[in-house]
């Protein structure tokens, strides 16, 4: 999304139709709240049939990402619409600068613990073997490359 600018590209298609205001000054917001509703609708059967601790970062994961990109824009907005930019003073600009780090750090956490959500129930499954490794405590019987020394050999130096 941020090198594609995928929600700019939205904004301006819906510049003509929708001029939001306040937490929606981003039009895109609009749209995309339903699309997330539906997703989610969309995927909750999958997500019930998953074991309870996948499905738990699974849901962690789309919650953070959704509240990063979503709910810290609307925020960001906000504030825009409270304070025009021209009439920032140093603590609007730290206020502002705070929340898009605070956006973009959800948004990439969430997709974090989605990758490790995801190499959960590949290995859960039992679908690939290389997912032992960084999953576990490198105790794995085939894996030549433990994360951890066996606690009965002796160090070297």
């Amino acid at each position: 999304d941020e090198i594609a600018t995928f929600r700019e590209s939205i904004a301006e298609v819906l510049y003509p139709v929708i001029n939001g205001s306040g937490v929606f000054r981003h039009n895109w917001v609009i749209l995309m709240l339903p699309i997330v509703l539906l997703t989610a609708i969309f995927y909750i059967r999958f997500l019930v049939s998953l074991p309870r601790r996948i499905r738990q970062l699974f849901t962690a994961s789309g919650v953070m990402f959704v509240v990063g990109a979503m709910g810290f824009e609307m925020a960001t907005d906000q504030i825009k619409t409270l304070h025009p930019k021209e009439e920032w003073q140093m603590e609007q600009r730290l206020i502002h600068l705070a929340f898009t780090h605070i956006e973009e750090l959800l948004e990439m956490a969430a997709v974090s613990l989605l990758l490790y959500a995801v190499l959960k129930y590949i290995r859960h499954q039992k679908l690939l073997d290389f997912c032992q490794i960084g999953l576990s405590d490198g105790a794995a019987p085939d894996n030549p490359y433990p994360l951890t020394e066996p606690a009965s050999s002796p160090r070297t130096k």
